[in-house]
């Protein structure tokens, strides 16, 4: 996660300030550039926030990149601060973390933080009704220093110990495998959004949203392997469309080609 934006630095030699500041994001790891590195980013990279997104950092505001490492956060990249709030917020950040070095291109801080796994089976847990809800216990529980996991679901969800073997991540796909001793629930750190899908060897599951944000399965006791996939139906409602579209052209060319025709002919018979 970089919660601040490099500092405006002269360009070097050739360059305009557009060039240094996308060099000095990219080279930060900024949330557009995750698609190239393959490195998740805590951020986003839109106009248009996701509506969690946008009510979480609400609610903590300067308290997020603390709070992110709830989410799976790593690393923190920041450029060294230069007020004396600056180096407040930066200790508070970066308590028991390691720091890494400074980025000599661009004067940004490197930090190692304590944070939880992406994939986890929760020992603690409680089931809320809706997102006001959720937000509410999940604001209620960091402030009390613990790691409660929030889901959203009309019932109550197993808890209890299990261990993460595997996880193979893709653009668009997930693949986990993990075991339990008894029936758990797993918290995957990624966005819950519509359009992702779930199944446990095989067999479809329904994904709840955890802590806001993220997703959560129910995992039932044994050894399974968990796939989850973006597929959003929107996206084949657009292929559909697109093809339709393009079959309603081909016909307007084809119905206007033979008009054209024919105006020709009753010209040369006239």
């Amino acid at each position: 996660m970089n919660p601040v934006i490099p500092h405006q630095r002269k360009p070097l030699p050739g360059w305009d300030i557009i060039d240094q500041f996308n060099f000095d994001v990219l080279s930060s790891l900024g949330a557009n550039t995750n698609a190239r590195y393959r490195i998740d980013n805590f951020g986003v990279d839109t106009g248009f926030y996701p509506i969690r997104w946008f009510r979480l950092f609400g609610a903590f505001g300067e308290s997020m990149p603390y709070v992110a490492r709830r989410y799976a956060v790593t690393h923190l990249i920041f450029p060294s601060p230069q007020t004396e709030k600056g180096r407040a917020l930066a200790a508070f950040y970066t308590q028991d973390a390691s720091a890494l070095g400074i980025d000599p291109r661009n004067g940004m801080e490197i930090w190692a933080v304590p944070h939880r796994a992406w994939a986890v089976f929760p020992q603690e847990m409680i089931a809320v009704p809706d997102f006001e809800r959720a937000l509410a216990e999940l604001k209620r529980d960091i402030r009390a220093g613990r790691e409660t996991a929030v889901i959203e679901t009309s019932g109550p969800l197993p808890t209890g110990p299990g261990r993460v073997l595997s996880v193979n991540r893709e653009l668009e796909q997930i693949e986990i495998i993990a075991e339990t001793t008894a029936d758990a629930t797993l918290i995957v750190n990624d966005a819950f959004w519509p359009g992702w899908r779930a199944w446990i060897d095989g067999k479809e599951t329904g994904i709840f949203p955890a802590d806001v944000l993220v997703r959560a399965v129910y995992w039932p006791a044994g050894r399974h392997s968990l796939v989850m996939r973006y597929d959003p139906p929107e996206v084949r409602v657009g292929e559909w469309l697109s093809v339709a579209g393009f079959a309603a052209l081909i016909g307007a060319c084809f119905v206007l080609r033979r008009f054209s025709i024919g105006a020709q002919h009753r010209r040369t018979a006239a």
